[in-house]
Parts: structure tokens; sequence; C-alpha cells
């Protein structure tokens, strides 16, 4: 019986880390497509603080 808890013990640490590994995947890839879109509009001459504060 120990065996089947040690199991779902394992299942349950398996699949949190996929959870949070999968989280902050997504969390780099957003990252990066901010920072890409930032120099997109740096090199097109836009100032995204100015255009948010109008001035």
């Amino acid at each position: 019986m120990s065996d089947m808890g040690a199991l779902k013990l394992f299942e349950a640490i398996l699949i949190i880390v996929g959870v949070l590994g999968f989280a902050v995947y997504q969390l780099v890839s957003v990252r990066r497509s901010l920072k890409r879109d930032r120099e997109k509009r740096a090199a097109e001459g836009q100032s995204t603080d100015r255009n948010r504060f109008g001035g």
C-alpha cells in the first residue's frame, strides 16, 4: 500500500513541476515578445513613453 502512496506523490510532484515549467516558459516567451516589440518601435523612432504620457 505504501508503494501506491509513493507513486501518487511522485505523480503529483511531476504534474506540479510540469505546470510550473510551462508557466515559466510562457513568461519568458511574453518577455521576449515585449522586448522585440519595444526594439521594433525604437527602430521606427517611436517612443512608448512619449506616446503614453502625451509629451
